[in-house]
């Protein structure tokens, strides 16, 4: 064994002999860069920031990027490192940050340039950092002729409740500057006396007390008070006229039995009630399932296994249907590739939650998430972040990603691995609809295609090679997309484009067809695509030639006409989201084409959606304000994601929707900086056809963090999709509602049903409804009153525990409050379970 002083030596000498090497071998000496170098990012203000308008047409803010290297460097290094918002200003007098394209950006350092150890950069971005997420993780450092090394302490670790990244080079946001987006930020901070109040003041003092509730909550349950039908010996399914549902046989494995003394669940069909619809009876010789059909069943078989998880049920009766017919999620698996496993795993809660349309987005600029046959480059490309500027092995590395194609962002879905989702989902009556975006948004099929080309056209074979290019290469145009790109947006003037989107629906189409999933729908996006295409020669002969284009401004519209013809032209119905199918509003007036209205409610998206519906497109409510479940829970630094639309999305104001409504949302809710609107009603009432929850993956790095997001927010999403609330506000019409808060004309009925509600939550997640899902449990609410903590909770059920320094935790009770002069700790536990939340630390 070596003693200290051996150990000391050992060190010093492998420190030696890596010197040593490194500056023989500019390799080594790479890497040891990117071991030792510091980087600190530190926010400095996103308020009242000077020179903004020199540099931005909105607002902006400014940090510092500290970098140490404890021993100068001999050779010249570029530094590498994601930031969502384009730097357009820094202060160091011979640094510079360049913005290479998306949100790469790029520092080049001459040799020695650490002689003082350390260097500063100031420099000033777009927007605001607000949260700790905004910060990417994975810096690198490359130079002429060497693979790149990442930045050790870039790196992300985890944190030790939910395993999310955390990462460690940033400084703690702990001032208002800090927390705050600009001047206009009216958001209060969620620390913990904010939780309090806020959970206070949406905790019912009375309610009625649904031990039976499930989730979703059924239209009608009639209870026979005091009698059950116990569940002892199992169940036996006659399964009758019906196919027998073998995702339903596997949710019941553990309760079906032969045992003659099993309790028998009888199927009948009645048509008349409606294809979604069913009644359950429960008496004391057997259970009873009438149904409009085969989907009616599993969703009546769903009902009765949330009701049976105490190995009982009480005599009485069910009447149930949703709300709407469509009832979906969207996943963005483009941005951040989470593989195969978390889609098996979201159906399999979708199913449980009777939630019936994936929306899976499969390419963006970030990534194309589904082999293609014919078009290998798209995968074996478009599928992968690295580090070649070139783009020929992979696109350019964003969102963190780093520097390996074998990084856990990338990836794809084999033709195999589709075909069984498609399985999967239809077994569980759930409609995959794929998400291929265009015009905009599509730089990694864009780039993919130009190295197709390169390719072949060096090979000799340029026909072939132009055969699906989506750029015209003469076009000069400048422009900037919603993420900054340069270069994202399909040509929409060559006939090439258009094979490229018909050769990829016809491969999707076949892989349905396959899979025994027949395809129904097909996305097209078509959103955000501005200033594209203005000096591009193939573009200026189409509009020459074309007598319906007048300008650049004409070629969208265009476009899309074009591309939704061939989606239908296959049987399709054309899909999109509301700001592209705006374009073409009026040129279809028929239930065939779907919309996806993502305007926000606060800047008058109920108006949106209200067109739409009016002009009898089928509309899907996709609203960023309380659908979007990467945006974070709470106003709070720690919490995770994206914010543009909304900075505290929790699972209350999910319950809160009233989707057949919307202006009177305006009643609950403010803006994205806290300020109340108001909103006035159509003059008639429109009808929606469905509600969609969204999570897209930009900040969305692993499974862990998407669960986190996901869990339990759906679980009120799917609430409010399958059933209306008594509680909810009736459409009048031309009805102005101004902000009103928790005193509003429906809050005290709201909160007895959300007291409820979150008491099922409790219960489902306890008796195991999540599976193995990384479900987030809000922290108690902590506020000091006369010399005391108190603590509560945003749910009914859950328990609150505390300790005094390094004690031990214990239940904490409101009849014997908490007077410590040590630090204390407040948790959330779900009974039963080691499921927890954040620890709350005073002081």
């Amino acid at each position: 064994m070596f003693n200290k002083v051996q150990k000391f030596i050992a060190l010093s000498l492998l420190v030696l002999v890596q010197l040593g090497c490194s500056e023989n071998d500019p390799q080594l000496a790479l890497k040891r860069v990117a071991q030792h170098l510091n980087v600190t990012y530190r926010l400095v203000s996103n308020v009242d920031v000077a020179g903004c308008a020199d540099h931005f047409d909105t607002a902006c803010f400014q940090s510092t990027l500290s970098l140490s290297l404890a021993s100068n460097n001999s050779a010249e290094f570029d530094l590498y490192f994601s930031h969502i918002a384009p730097i357009k200003w820094d202060g160091h007098p011979t640094l510079d940050i360049e913005h290479i394209n998306g949100d790469l950006h790029k520092i080049s350092f001459p040799a020695n340039a650490f002689t003082s150890g350390s260097v500063n950069i100031d420099f000033k971005a777009a927007f605001w950092h607000a949260n700790h997420s905004d910060i990417m993780p994975n810096y690198f450092v490359a130079a002429q002729g060497l693979a790149p090394e990442l930045v050790k302490n870039t790196i992300p670790a985890k944190d030790d409740v939910y395993g999310l990244d955390v990462v460690l080079h940033k400084d703690a946001f702990t001032d208002q500057t800090q927390t705050r987006r600009g001047g206009t930020d009216n958001l209060p901070l969620a620390d913990s006396e904010w939780f309090y109040e806020h959970f206070a003041a949406h905790t019912a003092t009375k309610f009625t007390d649904d031990s039976h509730r499930i989730i979703p909550k059924v239209k009608s349950h009639v209870i026979a008070d005091g009698e059950v039908l116990t569940l002892n010996d199992g169940m036996n399914i006659d399964w009758g006229r019906f196919t027998v549902n073998n995702a339903i046989t596997e949710l019941y494995s553990t309760k079906l039995s032969d045992n003659e003394n099993a309790v028998s669940v009888r199927l009948a069909l009645n048509s008349g009630l409606g294809e979604f619809a069913y009644q359950l009876n429960v008496s004391n010789s057997g259970i009873q399932v009438i149904a409009g059909s085969g989907v009616a069943v599993q969703y009546a078989l769903i009902s009765l296994w949330q009701l049976a998880q105490d190995n009982s049920l009480p005599l009485g009766e069910i009447e149930d249907e949703p709300r709407f017919n469509f009832r979906g999620v969207h996943f963005d698996l483009s941005r951040n590739f989470l593989g195969k496993e978390q889609v098996i795993q979201l159906i399999q809660q979708m199913f449980l939650l009777k939630l019936n349309k994936l929306h899976l987005h499969l390419a963006d600029d970030e990534g194309w998430r589904l082999e293609i046959p014919g078009l290998p480059e798209l995968t074996e490309i478009g599928a992968y972040r690295c580090f070649d500027l070139a783009e020929n092995e992979c696109l350019l590395p964003q969102l963190g990603s780093g520097i390996d194609k074998d990084a856990n962002v990338n990836g794809y879905l084999s033709q195999a691995d589709y075909l069984d989702i498609l399985q999967y989902a239809k077994a569980r009556h759930i409609e995959v609809i794929p998400s291929f975006d265009l015009p905009g948004h599509a730089r990694e099929a864009v780039k993919s295609m130009e190295a197709r080309y390169r390719t072949l056209n060096a090979a000799g074979k340029p026909e072939q090679a132009k055969e699906f290019l989506l750029t015209d290469f003469e076009d000069t145009t400048v422009y900037s997309s919603v993420q900054f790109y340069k270069d994202n947006t399909v040509n929409p003037c060559i006939e090439s484009t258009y094979h490229f989107v018909d050769t990829v629906i016809d491969a999707v189409q076949r892989m349905h067809k396959e899979a025994g999933a027949a395809l129904s729908t097909y996305h097209i996006g078509a959103d955000e695509t501005a200033g594209a295409w203005k000096e591009s020669p193939k573009c200026a002969a189409l509009i020459a030639a074309n007598d319906d284009l007048n300008s650049v401004d004409d070629l969208k519209p265009y476009f899309l006409k074009r591309v939704i013809n061939i989606v239908k032209s296959k049987g399709l119905v054309p899909a999109g989201w509301s700001d592209g199918m705006h374009k073409v509003v009026n040129d279809a007036t028929n239930k065939d084409l779907q919309v996806n209205v993502w305007d926000t409610l606060f800047w008058g998206g109920h108006k949106i959606a209200d067109e739409f519906a009016s002009k009898n497109w089928m509309t899907v409510l996709s609203l960023p304000d309380v659908s979007y479940f990467d945006f974070p829970y709470a106003n709070n630094p720690l919490e995770t994601g994206y914010y543009w639309a909304s900075k505290n999305t929790d699972t209350l104001k999910v319950f809160q929707l009233m989707p057949d409504n919307l202006a009177a949302n305006a009643l609950q809710w403010v803006g994205r900086m806290g300020t109340p609107y108001e909103a006035t009603s159509a003059s008639a009432l429109q009808i929606y056809d469905g509600v969609q929850a969204q999570i897209w993956s930009e900040a969305v790095r692993t499974p862990e963090t998407f669960q986190y997001l996901m869990y339990p927010r759906l679980y009120a999403f799917a609430e409010r999709a399958w059933h209306k609330a008594a509680w909810e506000v009736e459409f009048e019409p031309n009805k102005t509602y101004e902000f009103a808060g928790d005193k509003g004309q429906h809050s005290e009925a709201q909160r007895q049903d959300w007291w409820s509600f979150s008491k099922a939550l409790t219960k489902a997640i306890a008796n195991g409804l999540p599976g193995n899902v990384n479900v987030r449990i809000p922290e108690p609410g902590v506020k000091s009153a006369n010399g005391k903590l108190l603590a509560n909770s945003a749910w009914n059920g859950l328990t609150i525990e505390v300790r005094e320094a390094d004690g031990q935790w214990k239940r904490y009770a409101t009849s014997s409050a908490i007077t410590s002069n040590k630090q204390v700790e407040f948790r959330a536990v779900v009974p039963g379970t080691q499921r927890v939340s954040r620890t709350v630390v005073l002081p």
